[in-house]
Formats: C-alpha cells, structure tokens, sequence
C-alpha cells in the first residue's frame, strides 16, 4: 500500500520547526528532507528515519528497527508522530549529524530558463509558467476549500471572540499541509503584486497563502543570493506586517523570510538589532513576537547577542503569547549552547514570567528544571 500524500504533509507540518523541511515522492513512496539531506522515509503511511547516535539516544529503549523495503538498511521506525517537540528534535539531530549533501552540479541548458517571479518583476507574455491572475485563482481554489465545522474550531483555537487577541478573523476552514498543497503551483509564479492582493482578505488562511508564497520567494532568492531583490522582499514583508495577525502567520513566514535574509545579507549584530528594535518598540503584539522568532536562524549561525537582549527587553511583557515566544527561543539558545543559556538564566530567570522560564528550561533534566523554577 503506497503512502497517502495527505499523510506525508502531516508529518512534514510536525517537524518544519527542525529546518528547511521537503519531500519527494519515490515509487509511490516518500523521502523527506531537512536542509537538503535524507533524514527519513515514508513507506505505507509509516516512518521511517536514519539511524544515528543522535536518533538512538533520543528514542532510547523505545528505539524500534524496521526496514522501509525490502533490500533497505535498517532505520528507527517512528511511530509516535503527535509530540511535535520531540518529532523536531529527532529531525534536527539526525539533519546535523548527517553529511552535508553533494552539490549538483548547474544544468546551463535550463538553469537561464527557469523563471522566478522577483519581488516587483511585472510578468511578461513571454514568461510561458506565468498564471494571469494568480491571486484571484488562488482565492478560489482556497474558498472552493470551505469547512464550516472546522473553521468553528479554528476560531476557538485562535481567540477570535470579542475583547481576544484574535477578534475578528475569519476561516475558511482549511488545515495548513492543505494550504500549502495548494500553494505549491503557484510558487515562481505568483509576484508580490498577488501577495499584496492575497493579505488584503479577510480571510486567515488567504492571508497564510500569500506568506507562504513570500517565505518561497525568499527562500529562491538566497538559494540565488539576489540580495537586493530579498531586501526588496523584507521591506514588503515589514511594511504588510500588520497583516499576519496571528501567532500562527508570524511563526510560519518570519522564520524564513527573515531567516533567508540573514543568511544571504552580511549585516553587523548592530544593523540587525536596529531593524529588530523598531518591532520590539512597534507595541503592536505581531511585530514584537516576530522579533522574537525572527532570531531563530540568528542562533543557527552562532549569534546568540539578538536572542537574549530582546529575551531581556521583553521581560515585562503582559501577553502571554510573548512569554511563550521568549521561552521557545530561549529553549533553541540552550539546544546550540547549554551554557550560553545557562548563564542568561543565572542572571534573570528570577524576573522572567512563569511560562517563559518553562519553556526555556524544558529540554533540561527534571532535577535541573525544578533547581531553576525554585530559585
């Protein structure tokens, strides 16, 4: 029995906080990919990931064999996919003790022809991938998508009831791996133009749709290292900001959008603290936790000054969605360096709010977490 696709996106959508997250279809089966490397196999709806000291440690006795196929090397077979923490951390550890991959080498013939729709780029008649109205169709396709039952429950889940942080959004009652799915067409297609047009809806996952084309523009022009064009894309992303005006729509564009951004621009800690105080000081609750989040690939590339200094301003923040994004990027510090963040808490975990500190100290042995929560 071949894997469901409806599956494979599941459990990509559990892991995407462990790195740059893909798949491709093999023989009625899936390999998944994380920064570019093999890290598992989907095989009748069942996973499969590489066996490293990394997996085995972090399974420990519960760390099951099985072969993915016949004539396969043994992998760990996953079997409790629910935990996204502990899915992330899985993936994240076996990506980083995995060689990185063989780069491929540029095929001339096609490489001048593949076309991606620049941030500003008017379409052309020549542009043979080009879809007149890209927004529009998009638009369609997601409202042709409608749950009402289920977006009862989005609403619910993300506050939208009077006087909450969410008043007033709307759902079509989509589930996001569908979003993307049909999202995908329309990537190196779409221009900014569509995305503008896309965040003026008043619907949620409309709006997540134009993010998600914005978070594969970015990502192209890194892999391209068209800077100019993704300073282009940043101030887009700055100026409609207001927009994504949901936890869910900043964690799933800030990330990468900025994240592409960092990796490719050679800015100073200074510069990047400049851009990052006008969110911090916005008073807007969106802005200020994509801040946070937005230092997520700063750790990654071993800046870990971003991190604690916003921690430090947003101490005394009242919305406990902050503490939560504090926490969470207090807790990836301490997975690069234990005692980076060790020495953070030494100094301030006495003023940081409850659910900041637990989330930060959450990957610590429990004789440690109870040493930092009693203090």
């Amino acid at each position: 029995m071949a894997s469901s696709k409806d599956f494979v996106e599941y459990v990509c959508d559990q892991i995407r906080d462990a790195g740059d997250i893909s798949f491709r279809k093999m023989f009625g089966e899936y390999a998944l990919y994380c920064d570019g490397k093999t890290v598992a196999l989907v095989c009748d709806d069942q996973v499969f990931v590489k066996k490293t000291d990394a997996a085995a440690a972090l399974l420990g006795a519960n760390a099951e064999e099985g072969l993915p196929y016949d004539g396969a090397k043994p992998h760990f077979l996953v079997t409790d996919l629910d935990d996204r923490r502990r899915m992330t951390r899985l993936i994240r550890g076996i990506c980083d003790a995995l060689p990185p991959p063989k780069p491929k080498k540029a095929n001339v013939s096609t490489a001048a022809t593949k076309a991606i729709a620049r941030p500003g780029r008017k379409k052309t008649a020549s542009r043979s991938r080009a879809v007149p109205h890209a927004a529009a169709q998009l638009t369609d396709e997601l409202l042709a998508r409608k749950d009402d039952a289920q977006a009862a429950h989005l609403m619910r889940f993300f506050k939208t009831g009077a006087g909450q942080y969410g008043e007033g959004d709307r759902f079509i009652g989509i589930k996001v791996p569908v979003t993307r799915g049909l999202v995908k067409p329309y990537l190196g297609v779409a221009t900014l133009e569509d995305c503008d047009a896309l965040l003026d809806s008043e619907w949620h996952e409309i709006r997540l749709a134009a993010l998600f084309l914005m978070v594969g523009m970015a990502k192209r022009l890194a892999k391209r290292s068209e800077k100019a064009a993704l300073g282009e894309l940043v101030d887009f992303y700055d100026r409609r900001l207001e927009r994504a005006n949901n936890w869910d729509l900043i964690d799933l564009s800030v990330r990468d959008i900025m994240g592409a951004y960092w990796r490719c621009d050679e800015t100073s800690e200074r510069e990047r603290r400049r851009f990052l105080k006008a969110w911090a000081d916005s008073g807007n609750l969106w802005r200020e936790r994509a801040a946070m989040v937005s230092t997520w690939t700063l750790l990654r590339l071993g800046s870990f000054g971003e991190t604690f200094w916003l921690a430090e301003r947003f101490i005394g923040h009242p919305h406990d969605l902050m503490h939560k994004a504090v926490g969470w990027m207090l807790r990836e510090a301490g997975a690069i360096d234990r005692e980076a963040l060790r020495g953070f808490l030494a100094e301030f975990h006495k003023r940081l709010p409850r659910t900041a500190l637990r989330y930060a100290i959450e990957h610590m042995e429990p004789n440690e977490r109870r040493k930092w929560m009693e203090k």
